[in-house]
């Protein structure tokens, strides 16, 4: 198993199923998901939306909130996604 593969299982995930919304860029709907777990650098989903591996979006614990933190989807298997938060995102040139 790879270093950084092992590094991110140490991280502690901390169970949620907790309910948020979804925005995805260029759509005015929120689409509704369930946050299974969380972690320092991302998170787990339960969602019913077509976001491919490498796109990006926003989600709130509020339908109608402003404010709205940006996550890129890392893996995807049905409709369990895995996200991480955009701020964990590298460029590479």
């Amino acid at each position: 198993m790879s270093q950084v593969k092992q590094q991110r299982r140490r991280l502690v995930r901390r169970t949620r199923q907790h309910p948020s919304w979804i925005t995805i860029e260029g759509d005015i709907r929120s689409h509704e998901c369930e946050v299974m777990d969380v972690a320092a650098d991302g998170a787990k989903l339960i969602a019913d939306i077509e976001a491919r591996v490498g796109s990006k979006f926003r989600l709130s614990v509020v339908p109608e909130a402003v404010v709205r933190r940006e996550y890129e989807v890392v893996w995807r298997r049905g409709h369990t996604i895995g996200v991480r938060f955009a701020a964990q995102v590298r460029k590479t040139h």
